[in-house]
C-alpha cells in the first residue's frame, strides 16, 4: 500500500507539479513521509517555479485571512467602546509604529505611556508579560542609569523589561540650545503580538468609518 502511495506521490510531483503539502493532503500521509519519498526527484525549471509561486500565494492568502479575522474582532470592539479603549487606540494612531507584527509606542511623556499601559492592562492583559522598553537619550543632563531608573519608576516596570539604551552624542555647536530639552529622552514601548496589533488596526478603521490604506490587511 505504501509503495503504491509513494509511486503516486512521485507521479503527482513530476506530472502535475503539485507541492508536497498538496500531496500530503491528497494521499493522507505525513509531511515527513512525502518529503522522504520525493527526495532526489528533480523537476524542470518551469514546474519548480510554479510550485514555488503557488506555495507563496497559499501562504499569503492564509496570512491575509488571519489579519482580516483579527481586524474584524477589533471592529466589533469599536462598536460599543469604553472611553479608555478609544484613548488607547487614538494614542497608538498618533504615536505608534505601524508595522505588521510588533506594537511599538514612542513618546517623551511618561503620562502618555501610563495611559497607554492602562489601556493595554484593561483590554489586552495577556500582553503585559511581553512588554519591553528601550530609551533614546542624551547623557548631558542625567546619567544613563538615572534615565533608565526614571522611566522604569514612572512606568512601574522592572529592569527585566528594559532593553538596550541608546545614548546620542551632543554636537558641540548645539550644547547651549539643549537646556531643559528632553532631559530623559524618549522611551519606546514594544509588544510583539500580531493578534493585538491587528485588532487595534481594525478598531481604528471602524472609528474612522473608512479603511485606512496603510493599515489594510493587504498591506
Amino acid at each position: 500500500m505504501k509503495d503504491i502511495a509513494r509511486k503516486e506521490a512521485i507521479r503527482l510531483r513530476q506530472e502535475e507539479g503539485i507541492s508536497s503539502r498538496e500531496i500530503t493532503n491528497k494521499l493522507c500521509v505525513s509531511r515527513s513521509t512525502v518529503r522522504r519519498w520525493l527526495r532526489g526527484i528533480i523537476l524542470d525549471s518551469d514546474k519548480a517555479h510554479a510550485i514555488k509561486v503557488k506555495g507563496g500565494d497559499s501562504i499569503r492568502q492564509s496570512a491575509l485571512k488571519t489579519r482580516i479575522e483579527f481586524q474584524n474582532i477589533g471592529r466589533e470592539k469599536a462598536k460599543n467602546p469604553d472611553p479608555l479603549y478609544v484613548a488607547g487606540i487614538m494614542l497608538y494612531w498618533g504615536e505608534g509604529t505601524k508595522s505588521r507584527c510588533q506594537l511599538a509606542f514612542t513618546n517623551s511623556e511618561p503620562q502618555m505611556h501610563r495611559i497607554f499601559l492602562k489601556f493595554l492592562n484593561k483590554f489586552y492583559p495577556r500582553c503585559l508579560r511581553k512588554i519591553t522598553v528601550s530609551i533614546h537619550c542624551y547623557d548631558d543632563k542625567h546619567s544613563k542609569e538615572d534615565i533608565e531608573d526614571y522611566w522604569l519608576r514612572e512606568l512601574s516596570l522592572t529592569k527585566e523589561h528594559l532593553r538596550k539604551t541608546i545614548i546620542n552624542k551632543v554636537p558641540k555647536n548645539s550644547l547651549s540650545k539643549r537646556i531643559g530639552f528632553l532631559p530623559y529622552g524618549v522611551c519606546k514601548l514594544r509588544v510583539s503580538d500580531f493578534s493585538i496589533l491587528q485588532e487595534m488596526y481594525g478598531a481604528l478603521q471602524e472609528f474612522c468609518g473608512e479603511d485606512i490604506p496603510s493599515l489594510s490587511p493587504e498591506k
